[in-house]
């Protein structure tokens, strides 16, 4: 069984094993530092709201679920990497809706890898609405 873990971008720059990584940040903000090549970074950049606020900000959406879910698939064999500015909120939401989804394993060594009370529901729940969108299409039966 594939585990996925979640943590904060500086806790994502001590990483020395090549992994499977969804990198999410701020609008513009840059990579973390990784501390070595990984297999594969799918790099998402949208705001840590759950409502939307004004053009300023950039909302999660069903293109950036539909990217993680497809990225998902073509990694499922292998342990995933989420992480965001904090590891707090948008990582959170992601690693708890995949382990949902996919039934992976919720890893919890790493010290933000506790909380999970204060998860980005929005992201959470665009997640789950692409995920039933893509099964009613065959999106799943087709990735088989």
């Amino acid at each position: 069984m594939q585990t996925i873990t979640w943590l904060s971008k500086q806790w994502m720059e001590t990483i020395k094993t090549p992994s499977v990584v969804i990198s999410i940040g701020d609008p513009k903000e840059d990579l973390p530092n990784f501390g070595c090549d990984h297999i594969d970074v799918l790099r998402l950049e949208f705001d840590d709201v759950d409502q939307d606020l004004g053009p300023e900000y950039v909302m999660f959406d069903w293109t950036m679920a539909r990217k993680i879910l497809q990225f998902e698939q073509r990694y499922k064999d292998h342990d995933i990497i989420v992480h965001c500015h904090a590891g707090i909120s948008r990582s959170v939401a992601v690693a708890l809706r995949l382990a949902i989804l996919t039934k992976r394993i919720l890893s919890l060594e790493h010290p933000c890898s506790g909380a999970t009370k204060d998860f980005n529901k929005w992201v959470y729940r665009q997640l789950f609405i692409t995920h039933t969108d893509l099964s009613a299409s065959g999106f799943y039966k087709e990735s088989k």
